[in-house]
């Protein structure tokens, strides 16, 4: 077994919680059309970064840990990814 902290002793943590905050902020000026794709997507998406962090912290080797650190990073990926979609034209009013 590895030395870790408590998973909310992480910065890293912490600033995914900040992060989560933001883009929940952030979605609540999408159109309501939005609600349950692109929305839900993003909130799915960014609500992972932290859980991973937190369940990874509970893995006994370092490669499983290791292994959730890269799903969250993948997880920071997919939200890039899904952000390029919030663009003027998309949302404009018909």
């Amino acid at each position: 077994m590895f030395n870790r902290a408590n998973f909310k002793e992480l910065l890293v943590w912490h600033q995914s919680i900040g992060f989560v905050t933001e883009m929940y902020r952030i979605t609540e000026t999408f159109p309501k059309a939005e609600i349950y794709r692109l929305v839900s997507q993003i909130r799915r998406a960014v609500i992972s970064i932290p859980s991973h962090i937190a369940e990874e912290n509970s893995r006994i080797s370092k490669p499983a840990y290791l292994q959730f650190l890269k799903i969250s990073r993948g997880s920071c990926r997919s939200r890039n990814t899904i952000s390029n979609f919030k663009k003027p034209q998309i949302f404009k009013r018909r």
